[in-house]
């Protein structure tokens, strides 16, 4: 989808449109969780499952009609050359590292959310399913922001994703305040806050790597995911690694936040605009 976006979307709304991507993305959260709490409750568990089955299968006419099939290319020369080639690009690889440093505190942090709220708060399984709401709308406000502000920054002149590091501190005062703020209330806000981050993060990323590498968009936004999953697994691992959930999830998610922020800004700092990209 990513890469789609990315390679569809004009120059100048390049962030909003992957922004909006993300935004409908989260959505599907927003609206999936009680929707399928509530068809649980009314029919079963499996109802939730049958319906996620004919919503996919409704979708696959609207996908084909969006992408429109191409003719057949042959297959190029060193084709696993031509996957590497992204991390021979200094400002793209350094951006893939980032990306793993964050989401291993991003979503390494929050594979473990749920057992740190309901050792905290004793929250129901429904609670829970009210604080997905939560993650979602926090994710569709970050995506749009980020789209909004990065197209705003480039079209005066700025780097591709100034805001890197602000979403790097970001998550990690989010994360913060999730695991250890006092009280519910404040809990929740911490929440908020996270994933205003993660949203807002994920969309510079790919506008970032859409911006660096013209020509490798659909491999760079490819090796985003597959990057964003590799951190995921390595911080859901550094958790696990202490004996107390809550100190693990406040120390890797709040100590690699911080470092993803310390590299982002290294990636801004080290990529400025050139004349190829203004044009």
């Amino acid at each position: 989808m990513w890469a789609h976006i990315a390679e569809t979307a004009p120059d100048r709304v390049r962030g909003r449109a992957l922004g909006l991507g993300m935004a409908l993305f989260s959505c599907g959260q927003v609206v999936g969780v009680p929707l399928g709490g509530l068809l649980a409750g009314i029919s079963g568990w499996r109802s939730a499952f049958l319906a996620l089955a004919i919503g996919t299968a409704a979708a696959v006419p609207l996908l084909l009609r969006q992408v429109r099939p191409t003719a057949p290319q042959p297959a190029p020369v060193g084709a696993v050359k031509a996957v590497l080639s992204g991390w021979a690009d200094p400002s793209l690889r350094n951006a893939l590292l980032v990306n793993t440093v964050f989401n291993a505190a991003n979503l390494g942090a929050y594979t473990f959310l749920g057992a740190v709220l309901v050792d905290r708060f004793d929250l129901s399984v429904s609670e829970l399913g009210l604080i997905g709401i939560v993650v979602g709308a926090g994710s569709v406000v970050g995506s749009m922001a980020g789209g909004r502000l990065g197209d705003r920054t480039r079209a005066a002149g700025g780097a591709p994703a100034p805001l890197l590091p602000l979403w790097g501190v970001l998550l990690a005062a989010g994360i913060g305040l999730a695991v250890a703020g006092p009280g519910l209330p404040l809990s929740v806000i911490g929440v908020a806050l996270w994933f205003v981050a993660s949203g807002a993060f994920v969309t510079d990323q790919q506008t970032l790597a859409g911006t660096v590498a013209p020509a490798l968009r659909a491999t760079s936004s490819a090796w985003l995911t597959s990057t964003m999953y590799a951190g995921t697994g390595l911080g859901a691992w550094a958790v696990g690694v202490f004996k107390d959930v809550t100190t693990g999830t406040l120390t890797i998610g709040v100590g690699l936040a911080l470092s993803a922020a310390f590299g982002a800004l290294l990636v801004s700092a080290r990529r400025r605009p050139s004349a190829a990209d203004a044009r």
